[in-house]
């Protein structure tokens, strides 16, 4: 696309048809919920460099708003939700489009897009909608909040409108009140002009009990795997669901032992044949108790081994490489719950009798790099953060439990070591890369993207994977600008530190102070509290 016509159209987000025919750009982008967005979309021929409109009528709306639109998983067919039901194209020339669904009643019923609860508690994304890997059969879920009771908000718009807020209304379940119900729908789009829906059958434990669904995904052409969850969430329950009545069986299931079940962060990642899948799941250490870690289950003997083991946690499993038998994720190091590390751990199962491959973290030693820095040395606060303005280092865990423990032992330990680190200042003033992220490939896990998201100035290198420390290959973004404008602001001190909750427990607490106060004066500072959600 030329330079020119990019500028021209202006997109706020874009994609490429996996055939790469054509680009899906977004345009006059108006933010919802969390994940959720209005957008007008453009399709750009790549070949003849033709603009064309999407709407599902172009009789009816020369430019509609959508709320979804994205590309099937092969060729270039599309699908869209516009006022809460779906339609589907079977590519940007086609003059039609097919309606998938017709029973959204706008702010009650929707299809395609979750609800408010299922967006920002469950499904943490916009989209509900999961196309087979061919592209020719749907998953898509039906939420209705006709039941669920409406809080009102103040809602504070932008010029002179900010002066009165609207007062809005958003179906918002509490405990003990009605929830959304909501329904999995598979569709045959292989004969777009005679759509045949089919209705997902919930397992009979889940199926008459007040639950969720909290993950959904596809093993093959003809089977999807469905995660369920009770509203008590004192269990979850994995289940695979086979075409061509799409009932639902258990393979899986997982309790809360006392606790609760938290939602996953992804569905479970299935083997190239599908007779087995890995997971997060929580696995006990004695009487440390539970932590998140990666599990591998063979689907027909419902057998359950775990991949991962010890005192740390897995947030997200990034890859599953399965030529070379390794598993990517995210991880928490020991103590330290502030911090998100790559590792990779072998998906080979251990012998009999043989221990656990223990996980390699990959960013350990490769922090560094992402700031020209030697990986023996510390990154500590420049000058004028030193004089009394922040000091970033304060973003470090800090554990001062009062307590014997093995556990404190350890963690003095580690305080120690991170306190003879910061001894050495450094050029360029960022502290060492504490929160990463990791972007893969979808084949091919030769290279990956490297994005350090703090404690200093973001970056985002390319790395070639090789062991036992990935290659910097290139600095795709330093951010120089923003570490130039912000040479001479005084950011705020950063602190974390642990509190003593109920139990008997730490909850971790971190401030954002004043840039230059000291705790000794006094002085009263106003305290703002950033307030997740209403209720």
């Amino acid at each position: 696309m030329p330079n020119e016509t990019f500028r021209r159209l202006n997109p706020a987000k874009f994609s490429l048809s996996p055939d790469q025919k054509f680009l899906l750009l977004a345009q006059n982008v108006k933010k919802l919920f969390r994940h959720s967005y209005l957008a007008q979309y453009v399709i750009y021929d790549l070949n003849t460099r033709e603009c064309i409109v999407l709407t599902p009528y172009p009789e009816k709306d020369n430019h509609p708003y959508l709320l979804l639109a994205q590309w099937t998983p092969s060729g270039h067919g599309l699908v869209m939700v516009q006022d809460y039901d779906i339609y589907y194209r079977t590519g940007p020339l086609s003059n039609t489009a097919y309606r998938v669904t017709n029973t959204a009643v706008p702010g009650i019923l929707s299809n395609g897009v979750p609800d408010w609860l299922y967006e920002e508690e469950i499904l943490h994304s916009g989209e509900a909608i999961w196309m087979s890997p061919d592209g020719h059969v749907m998953l898509y879920a039906s939420f209705n909040d006709s039941l669920v009771e409406e809080m009102h908000i103040s809602w504070f718009g932008e010029g002179n409108k900010a002066l009165y807020p609207d007062i809005r209304s958003l179906r918002y379940p509490k405990p003990g009140t009605p929830n959304p119900s909501v329904q999995l729908y598979v569709a045959d789009l292989a004969d777009p002009k005679n759509i045949r829906t089919k209705i997902v059958k919930p397992p009979p434990i889940i199926e008459h009990t007040d639950h969720y669904f909290s993950t959904a995904s596809w093993v093959s052409q003809t089977e999807i795997c469905i995660t369920w969850l009770t509203r008590a969430q004192n269990f979850s329950v994995i289940t695979i669901c086979k075409s061509p009545m799409w009932h639902c069986q258990e393979i899986q299931r997982i309790s809360g032992e006392g606790g609760w079940v938290d939602t996953p962060p992804e569905a479970p990642l299935f083997s190239i044949n599908g007779s087995s899948y890995i997971a997060i799941s929580p696995v006990k250490d004695g009487p440390a108790g539970y932590y998140k870690h990666i599990i591998w289950v063979n689907v027909l003997r419902k057998q359950v081994v775990p991949l991962t083991h010890g005192k740390f946690e897995v947030v997200r499993i990034l890859v599953w490489d399965q030529v070379n038998n390794t598993i990517y994720f995210i991880g928490i190091p020991f103590m330290r719950p502030g911090q998100r590390h790559l590792y990779c751990v072998s998906s080979a199962l251990p012998r009999m009798g043989s221990p656990l491959r223990p996980a390699i973290c990959l960013t350990c030693t490769i922090s560094s790099d992402m700031t020209n820095a030697d990986e023996n040395e510390y990154w500590t606060s420049s000058s004028n953060w030193q004089n009394g303005l922040t000091n970033r280092n304060e973003w470090h865990d800090h554990h001062e439990i009062h307590t014997d423990s093995k556990e404190h032992r350890q963690a003095k330990d580690i305080s120690k070591k991170d306190k003879l680190k910061k001894r050495n200042v450094l050029k360029t003033g960022d502290p060492p890369c504490q929160y990463h992220n990791a972007i893969f490939p979808s084949a091919d896990f030769e290279y990956f993207v490297l994005e350090c998201l703090g404690p200093g100035i973001p970056t985002v290198a390319l790395y070639k994977m090789e062991m036992p420390v990935p290659r910097l290959i290139a600095t795709l973004q330093n951010n120089t600008l923003l570490r130039e404008r912000i040479t001479d602001i005084a950011l705020p001190q950063v602190k974390t530190f642990p509190v003593q909750i109920s139990g008997g427990y730490n909850a971790q607490v971190r401030l954002h102070l004043p840039p230059g106060l000291r705790e000794d004066e006094i002085t009263r500072y106003p305290l703002v509290v950033q307030v997740l959600e209403p209720g």
